[in-house]
């Protein structure tokens, strides 16, 4: 496939042109988390197109297991939705998407009726929540630890993968219904070679694709970027990480507008070695690149996914680096170059951001971080003044990878005043 075939927004040609250079950001913590609340949020954030943005923390609560929470733009209106206790799941470290009517969809990797993981839904209110799916794990042959998040279709479909279970216990990719009907494996990781531990969220294109990573596994079990069709058909590895150029890619992968994929990568070297990667390539897998090594001092093992703005700048967040070690929000121009720390967390204003940013239609970014702010617990911040180049309003999707693709989700939310799916993100390899 062309690498100009995955759906990105046509309307942003030319908004290169609008870019302009990054003055200070000023970042606002909008909240801190305390324990009864909830704790360590991993995950970032999803909006209601009202104002107000919702996520996950994985600890504190009920029994240490975590919470759905909202909060407002400006920081007003916190609150808890639901508070995890087991039963009904555990500690989720995955982002909400939702459906753009009130309803939202999440992922426990621990919790349950075997302890394996839930699919789960709630109303933006924090009620009729609802276990869709209790995952059974390896032992049945069914999918376990579902750290990863949810993409949702058109059609009322949820996707996403659990890192263990299948007949290897290597990972499964599934599918179900918003209803929690209709679930099933799509594709089962049975050869190290070929994946194994899919810890992210997938991608889909305009032609039936999705496009994913799994943490390990691959010729040096550095991890792989892999692609599958929707079915679950013609799984095909793009690309084995080998030492040098990345190792543990455990986030999703993001479509630039010149049609590359791009993601990162939590270490640089062999496993467990290097501070990651920031890397891209092309749809087909050819022309891999690494982009920028991370040096550990001013910004170091990014755990988050990324986020590109209208003039093809990349966003993101590392949970080490800086002078406290604390953490960092950085950018960088799609081909590697013009490498900047925007923001360097100092522990009373956050530390250790594990959870993908999100843009609002002012250019303003969002984001949590899973230490830090007054009690310690975790923040929920808005970062203003980066530079982000919000695009232009666009015509109704004709794809809902649309709704799914990098700085496409602004657009939506510019034109719509609606959410759209965002990516997730989850703790390093256990």
């Amino acid at each position: 496939m062309a690498k100009n075939r995955i759906v990105w927004a046509l309307a942003f040609a030319g908004a290169a042109a609008l870019a302009a250079p990054a003055s200070a950001a000023n970042l606002t913590t909008l909240h801190s988390f305390s324990v009864g609340e909830g704790t360590t949020p991993y995950a970032g954030l999803v909006t209601d197109g009202k104002g107000f943005l919702y996520g996950t923390t994985s600890l504190g609560g009920i029994a240490d297991g975590g919470s759905i929470y909202k909060v407002a733009t400006d920081g007003s209106g916190f609150a808890t939705l639901h508070l995890f206790s087991g039963v009904e799941g555990m500690r989720p470290e995955a982002g909400l998407v939702t459906d753009g009517s009130g309803r939202f969809f999440g992922t426990t990797p621990f919790g349950g009726t075997s302890g394996r993981g839930t699919v789960f839904s709630i109303n933006a209110d924090g009620g009729g929540f609802a276990t869709l799916r209790n995952f059974a794990g390896s032992a049945s042959g069914d999918g376990q630890f579902t750290y990863g998040g949810l993409i949702l279709d058109r059609i009322g479909t949820l996707y996403g993968m659990a890192e263990g279970g299948g007949p290897n216990n290597l990972g499964t990719v599934y599918r179900l219904g918003v209803d929690g009907n209709g679930y099933q494996q799509i594709h089962q990781f049975t050869s190290f070679t070929t994946g194994s531990s899919p810890r992210s969220t997938l991608l889909p294109d305009g032609e039936g694709n999705f496009f994913g990573t799994t943490g390990r596994g691959g010729a040096s079990d550095f991890g792989t970027v892999f692609r599958l069709k929707q079915d679950g058909s013609s799984y095909e590895v793009l690309h084995s990480f080998a030492a040098g150029d990345g190792a543990n890619p455990i986030n999703g992968l993001i479509a630039g507008p010149d049609g590359m994929l791009y993601g990162t990568t939590l270490y640089s070297g062999a496993a467990s070695s290097g501070n990651g990667t920031v890397f891209r390539l092309n749809a087909d897998g050819s022309g891999f690149e690494v982009l920028h090594r991370f040096d550990g001092v001013e910004a170091g093992h990014p755990l988050a996914g990324l986020l590109v703005d209208a003039a093809g700048t990349i966003f993101g967040t590392t949970e080490r680096g800086g002078a406290s070690q604390t953490g960092t929000v950085f950018s960088l121009r799609s081909d590697g170059s013009d490498f900047q720390v925007l923001h360097t967390f100092s522990f009373s204003d956050g530390s250790r951001p594990e959870g993908t940013l999100m843009a609002d239609a002012d250019g303003n970014l969002y984001g949590t971080t899973q230490g830090g702010g007054a009690f310690g617990s975790g923040t929920v911040f808005k970062l203003a003044g980066t530079g982000f180049v919000v695009p232009p309003p666009v015509p109704e999707p004709g794809s809902w990878a649309l709704l799914l693709a990098g700085l496409t989700l602004v657009a939506v939310r510019m034109r719509r005043r609606e959410p759209g799916p965002l990516v997730w993100t989850r703790r390093g390899l256990r």
